[in-house]
This record gives C-alpha cells, structure tokens and sequence, in this order.
C-alpha cells in the first residue's frame, strides 16, 4: 500500500510476483475507499506498507498482516524506476530471507 497505489506499490507488486511468484495487488491508502481497504485487508496474508504512516487504515482485526516496507515518499513518479525497483527488490529480497513473505 501507497499513497495512490501507482508507484511504489505498483512496484513492489511486480518485484514480489516477478521474484517470488507471489501474487500482489497494489492499493491506495489515499485512492481507494476504506471499505475496498479493509475488503482487500481481509484478503491478504501480508499487507506491506510503503510507509509506515498507511499502517492507520488497516482495521485493528488485522494489524497483525502489516508490514513496513519503508521505501519512503515517491520520488520517483515511474514503478519501473531503476532506482525504485532496486529499493523495492532488497526490501522483498530481506523479507523474504526472513521469512515474513514466502514463496
């Protein structure tokens, strides 16, 4: 989850499926309603948030899902930014070795 769910989000979710086979959906903490938040919360085994500010718009029945995945703010304005998409891929490569995503 990011702020309009186009950037970081966006590449985040093709990093996970492009590594990991993991399927992804990115989400708007801004763009999209809550009721489609908590709808796709309920949903996920993992939500990673790309800043920790969008944890506050996961229903408290599933803050246990939550993930930071601090990318920081979008400075980057393109999900296929060479620079994004190797900030995202060591944050999944860590999480991944740790064991929080599986694939």
């Amino acid at each position: 989850m990011c702020s309009a769910g186009t950037v970081r989000s966006v590449a985040m979710a093709h990093k996970l499926k492009q590594n990991y086979g993991i399927d992804a959906v990115p989400v708007g903490h801004d763009a999209n309603s809550q009721e489609t938040i908590d709808m796709l919360s309920d949903w996920a085994d993992k939500i990673l948030v790309m800043q920790p500010k969008y944890a506050s718009g996961i229903l408290k029945k599933n803050a246990h899902k939550v993930v930071i995945a601090d990318v920081g703010p979008d400075v980057w304005g393109n999900p296929l930014d060479p620079d994004l998409q190797a900030k995202v891929g060591k944050i999944a490569f860590d999480l991944h070795q740790q064991g929080v995503i599986k694939s």
